[in-house]
């Protein structure tokens, strides 16, 4: 299995894949060398899974790199892309017309101190309605 890494999805760093060898475990994730975002932690427990501790290791790398390099819905940056606004006509202005607002979607959201984190968010007239520091974001998935 091929353990090229794209780029991150945030700011389009160069991503590092991490292992670490515990006694018991051997976890790996991948963490931005731009942003330091860090995502898709994988653990594997060779005695658990009665394999070899070099083959829990190499599982462990190859589910990290593949669950960073997965990219389902595609985060859509902020600079490039608002979401879609329809007329809200549950949100008035102040003369009694409606407000343009977009569906709920999924955000990334990186706050004063920089801490980055995923929530949900919406636009009204162009503008995040909860969240500052909004850098991407994508539409919600389906419901199982």
């Amino acid at each position: 299995m091929s353990r090229e890494l794209k780029p991150c999805p945030f700011c389009g760093g160069e991503a590092q894949l991490i292992t670490n060898c515990l006694k018991t475990t051997r976890y790996s994730y991948v963490r931005c060398l731009k942003c330091d975002v860090q995502i898709a932690e994988s653990n594997f427990n060779p005695e658990f899974l009665e394999i070899s501790p070099d083959e829990a290791t190499e599982r462990s790398k190859n589910a990290a790199a593949a669950d960073w390099n997965r990219r389902a819905l595609g985060w859509i940056d902020v600079r490039d892309r608002m979401p879609e606004e329809t007329p809200a006509n549950n949100i008035m202005l102040h003369d009694g017309t409606p407000c343009m607002a977009s569906k709920i979607v999924l955000v990334a959201v990186t706050d004063s101190k920089g801490n980055r984190y995923v929530s949900t968010d919406a636009t009204v007239d162009g503008e995040w309605d909860e969240y500052d520091g909004v850098t991407h974001w994508m539409p919600l998935p389906p419901l199982p």
